[in-house]
């Protein structure tokens, strides 16, 4: 029998967590001075233009939560992955599947839910069809993530429905350096996994060229952990058979025994070293009216998968990047920008054995013009084309999906109304077309995604912004193709050729604060989901995995995230800050009264900086 009584309790104790957080929201907001000066004691943020934003707007007038890390902040966190590095921010956690692979989750969204982009750009690697498939950007060689919190959809296409991750760095200068050349060495050493870690970046001008080179060689060991690596019931259950096997080996038969080292080892996680490197150079021309640039780089890795006795996966991908700009082209076009990529991707899941199983291979193609104009003094806008295009296949005994090819046409349109000085209007609208086919099976699916937001400015470097938003996702080729075991996930997958588009309905609503005793931003959301396509038990085995199907359910996702920073004490040489973060995702199933599995959990953090 279901206990109500303990539902009743969490419901109660959800609404009373969202009500904190709208408290929070307003706390930000509430006893500031309209002053132009900050208070004396106070912190000022500086102000950041968020690159993933078509206007190139600040953090305050943006209708949808945007997060900014860069520069000592995003280095000296120390990690080798983005998810990892990204895991701890407000809203944001990691699908880790050991040190060598993780991919950031938004609100509890992650894998073809969540685009992660190289200045704007699709990654065009695989991170998005399985957690132990890494995202193939090395952290050190980053200068500034961007993190748009809800549907992206409008700007960055379908796939965008849980957010966007926009990886900034320096490879296709946009600016000329001040100087003829700049850099950056970096060494790391680390006691828990014996890392040992080099990296460089050099700018450098000619004239009016200017150019970019970096990388990275990293090599770690097994994790150092304390006590056993699998937990007391596995261990059990192997000393069990294997006393079941002796006994079937004194008769003369039995199987070939797991490694007791492997399923018993202790004191360090087996199978989690990395091996990875990565090279990249890049250059453009810079004139008064704009810039053209190109970029190539190479992302090697080499890592192991504690899941299985000696697995291990090897990566490479050669990628090429090609941007530009043209400014002040008419009165009322202030720029015209394109950016493209093209990555050549394949990994090979090698068995414990040593011999190569399943080979992973993605060619993709990735394309944008963005045209920004002004009407007027009060309307601003955005709108432009975008064009992709992959060639997927899974080549092996654990090919869960047949070879697929992807192609995306999409249209897009963003404009801003400045009301007054402190309110703006905000509307947007896309439309997508994606042909997807595999050997035998084809589907075109078009899509429509709509959005509107308000942002007001009550007083200086404050701000509260509402976003409505209507999305429309295409399944993906693993959603509509799959039909094999995944031995990553545990489960033998079976996907839908007619699954329906997947919809989504959602809100949102910010409070944000940059200057004054009391700094940060508190975000409340709610989406509700027409058609969630989500894996689901089935109750059956196949290749002795269990089948879990692809199919579409109702569901809705709700809940916030906060991140405070208030000034306890602030001087000429010293500054001592309190930090608090907090976020909150559930995710429910509303016809079948669940919760969705693999959801993130409540979290929160308190700190002193000094």
């Amino acid at each position: 029998m279901k206990d109500y009584t303990t539902n009743k309790a969490n419901v109660s104790h959800q609404r009373t967590s969202i009500l904190l957080a709208l408290l929070s929201g307003a706390a930000l907001l509430s006893g500031v001075a309209p002053s132009a000066q900050a208070e004396e004691g106070s912190t000022a943020l500086p102000e950041l233009l968020i690159q993933s934003s078509p206007l190139k707007e600040s953090l305050l007038q943006t209708a949808q939560p945007v997060s900014v890390t860069e520069g000592s902040e995003l280095h000296n966190r120390p990690s080798s992955t983005l998810g990892e590095v990204l895991g701890n921010e407000p809203g944001v956690a990691s699908n880790s599947f050991g040190p060598g692979s993780s991919r950031p989750v938004i609100r509890g969204l992650g894998g073809d839910r969540v685009r992660v982009l190289e200045g704007g750009v699709g990654s065009l690697d695989v991170s998005n069809t399985s957690p132990d498939h890494l995202t193939t950007i090395d952290p050190l060689l980053v200068e500034r993530v961007e993190v748009v919190r809800g549907p992206a959809t409008l700007l960055y296409g379908t796939s965008a429905v849980g957010g966007v991750v926009n990886v900034i760095s320096d490879r296709i200068p946009t600016e000329l350096p001040e100087t003829p050349v700049t850099g950056r060495v970096e060494g790391r050493l680390g006691s828990v996994d014996e890392e040992r870690t080099g990296a460089t970046a050099i700018n450098g001008r000619a004239g009016n060229f200017a150019f970019h080179l970096d990388g990275v060689a990293r090599q770690t060991n097994n994790i150092q952990i304390p006590g056993f690596a699998r937990s007391g019931a596995l261990r059990e259950e192997f000393l069990a058979e294997e006393a079941a096997e002796e006994a079937i080996a004194g008769k003369g038969g039995g199987d070939e025994e797991e490694d007791p080292r492997f399923v018993l080892a202790r004191d360090r996680l087996p199978n989690s070293s990395i091996e990875t490197n990565s090279f990249s150079f890049g250059s453009s021309y810079i004139g008064e009216s704009g810039y053209l640039g190109a970029s190539a780089d190479q992302f090697n890795s080499q890592y192991g998968l504690p899941s299985e006795d000696g697995a291990y996966i090897d990566a490479i991908r050669n990628r090429f990047g090609l941007q530009g700009e043209l400014r002040d082209l008419t009165p009322n076009i202030s720029s015209l920008e394109f950016r493209s990529g093209f990555s050549d991707y394949s990994h090979t899941e090698f068995e414990p054995s040593g011999e190569p199983g399943t080979n992973f291979l993605n060619e993709a193609w990735e394309g944008r013009v963005d045209l920004r104009h002004s009407l007027s003094e009060e309307w601003e806008g955005a709108f432009g084309v975008q064009l992709q295009r992959s060639d997927f296949s899974a080549l092996g005994e654990e090919a869960f999906q047949p070879p697929t090819e992807t192609a995306i046409s999409s249209l897009f349109l963003f404009e801003e109304y400045r009301a007054r000085e402190d309110l703006h209007f905000q509307l947007g609208s896309r439309f997508d077309y994606s042909d997807l086919s595999s050997e035998e099976l084809s589907r075109v699916i078009p899509t429509w995604s709509f959005s509107g937001g308000i942002v007001w400015n009550p007083v200086e470097k404050s701000a509260v912004a509402l976003s409505l938003n209507h999305t429309e996702r295409a399944p993906s080729g693993q959603e509509l193709f799959s039909n094999g075991p995944h031995v990553a996930t545990a489960a033998f997958e079976i996907g839908d050729p007619e699954l329906d588009t997947e919809r989504v309905t959602g809100v949102d609503l910010s409070f944000r604060r940059e200057a004054g005793p009391v700094t940060g931003s508190v975000s409340v959301f709610y989406n509700h989901f027409d058609n969630y396509i989500g894996q689901f038990n089935s109750g059956e085995e196949e290749d002795g995995l269990p089948v879990y199907l692809y199919q579409g359910v109702r569901a809705n996702f709700y809940g916030f995230e906060a991140s405070v920073k208030s000034s306890i004490l602030r001087e000429e040489r010293n500054e001592l800050t309190a930090d608090l973060q907090w976020d909150y995702v559930r995710a429910e199933v509303r016809d079948r009264t669940e919760d969705l599995p693999r959801i993130t959990p409540m979290r929160a953090r308190a700190g002193l900086n000094y």
